[in-house]
């Protein structure tokens, strides 16, 4: 997308997510890098389909990981 946003930034969001009081809802890529940062959340896994390229749409998986909202 043009933007760096790092491990480290999700390292933060998991941080504030722990401490909220609230509710917290984020999708991102399924990659084992996420899943050790998002211990101890809420995590479901979703099947999705890339297509920037529309003569190959590629499968991914995507995580939804929620606090507070179940």
């Amino acid at each position: 997308y043009g933007v760096e946003f790092g491990l480290a930034q999700y390292e933060q969001l998991a941080k504030i997510g722990r401490d909220l009081a609230g509710m917290m809802l984020i999708s991102v890529n399924d990659i084992p890098e996420m899943r050790e940062v998002c211990q101890g959340f809420e995590l479901d896994s979703i099947p999705i389909c890339y297509t920037l390229n529309k003569n190959k749409p590629t499968p991914r998986s995507e995580f939804i990981i929620t606090c507070g909202l179940r």
